[in-house]
């Protein structure tokens, strides 16, 4: 009988958590938020990378707010200023802005001040690169230090044209 208690409730929160994301993928809830994963607030190992290509299907990614035409791509480097591997990434932040210039929106948030992003995320540990599309749906996440090559060669991939 207990245990009816407890499934009970949780099915009713999962429920209303699908319903939500279902609503915001038809344009009619824009405020909800889909994510509650904690927050990580340790560093990653600068040598432990894992990089996840996201399925940009027509369906509505929950994370994100909707974006304007230009850039083309948003790449969320979420992090902190105190985190090793997070401070090697920061000429590299710089280089692919430089590089992409307007077709590309570079932004840095630090998750240490700042939790409610990593929970907005499901960030587990840090550095991690998010790329968005111009619809605020992920292209690509990637967790520790990402080459600047590497991340050349997804956002040519994507149709990005170095303009240097």
């Amino acid at each position: 009988m207990s245990k009816q208690f407890f499934i009970l409730p949780l099915l009713l929160i999962l429920s209303l958590i699908i319903f939500s994301c279902d609503k915001k993928a038809e344009g009619k809830d824009t405020d909800s938020k889909c994510s509650g994963c904690p927050s990580a607030s340790s560093c990653a190992d600068a040598t432990d990378t894992k990089a996840i290509e996201t399925d940009t299907g027509d369906e509505s990614d929950c994370f994100g707010a909707e974006l304007t035409e230009a850039p083309k791509i948003t790449f969320l480097e979420l992090g902190s200023t105190t985190c090793i591997p997070c401070k090697k990434m920061e000429p590299v932040l710089e280089a692919i802005g430089n590089k992409y210039g307007d077709q590309i929106e570079v932004i840095f948030h630090d998750v240490k001040k700042d939790r409610e992003i990593a929970r907005k995320y499901g960030i587990r540990l840090i550095p991690t690169q998010i790329f968005l599309d111009n619809k605020g749906r992920e292209l690509l996440r990637h967790e520790g230090f990402f080459m600047e090559e590497k991340i050349d060669a997804f956002l040519q991939s994507k149709g990005l044209q170095p303009i240097k």
